[in-house]
């Protein structure tokens, strides 16, 4: 019998938190997913792009709204109500996701100012 265990080895295939100057050999060229400056692995950067997605939903509930009220003057449907309600949504999930975003990239933004790289 092997004394090799089949499961993997999580300790070592976590990433490293970012922390201080980063410092990479001259040429080297890191994977974005296993650099500890990546936005990839920050779950802010991932709520943020859901969130912008979110956002396209109260953005066709507006376009939809603007149908309704060109197409027939005369309804029952409280179209500004629905209107307003749209583009709060809409500012709310757009601007957080944005905020979002750009602070899961803040380790990115740092790494590229330490460094001057642009990858």
């Amino acid at each position: 019998m092997s004394q090799h265990s089949v499961v993997a080895d999580t300790a070592s295939e976590t990433h490293p938190a970012y922390t201080g100057r980063m410092h990479y050999i001259e040429g080297y060229e890191p994977v974005s997913f296993t650099a500890p400056h990546s936005s990839l692995v920050r779950a802010r950067t991932w709520i943020g792009m859901g969130m912008v997605l979110a956002g396209l939903a109260p953005l066709g509930m507006l376009l939809w709204i603007g149908a309704m009220q060109t197409r027939s003057a005369s309804f029952e449907f409280p179209t500004t109500t629905y209107l307003i309600i749209g583009i709060v949504l809409a500012v709310i999930a757009l601007g957080v996701g944005s905020f979002l975003i750009y602070s899961g990239r803040s380790n990115y933004f740092r790494y590229r100012k330490e460094t001057g790289r642009k990858n």
